[in-house]
């Protein structure tokens, strides 16, 4: 937020913080990847949430669709079985690409939410799907080595 220039730090310190926490993130991959599915459980149960109330978490007001709330908690439940792995497996580099892919579709979720972007939801859902494709596509690459 503060590279954006949406507050009143300076917009370089913003980048460098941006620049430096992305090198952190792709050298320390091996770590936090670990955790992905328990990130993605909240997720899981907020789209079983809206899909059984009809309207986002935090806001009563809001009708949030079904059919959309359906295919959040679809893509939610696939991208934690996928992750799963990752607990006890060491990480191939497809695997780690993959991963600070998930990191920036989240880190962009964050972002387009906090900015009022408006549509971000599908490109976004395609994003994390080709990573979760990746993961899937060197998992079967390597079953048939």
């Amino acid at each position: 937020m503060i590279a954006s220039g949406r507050t009143p730090r300076p917009r370089a310190l913003g980048w460098g913080l941006f620049v430096v926490g992305t090198v952190v993130a792709i050298a320390s991959v091996e770590r936090w990847a670990r955790i992905l599915p328990a990130i993605f459980a909240p997720a899981i149960l907020n789209g079983l949430l809206i899909l059984a109330d009809g309207h986002a978490l935090n806001q009563p007001t809001v009708p949030f669709p079904r059919r959309e709330a359906a295919v959040f908690l679809a893509l939610m439940v696939v991208a934690a079985y996928t992750t799963a792995p990752f607990a006890n497996a060491r990480l191939t580099k497809s695997d780690k690409f993959a991963c600070v892919g998930i990191l920036a579709c989240g880190v962009v979720m964050f972002l387009a939410i906090f900015l009022s972007v408006s549509r971000w939801e599908k490109p976004l859902g395609f994003s994390l799907l080709v990573c979760l494709g990746v993961i899937w596509a060197g998992r079967i690459s390597r079953a048939r080595a």
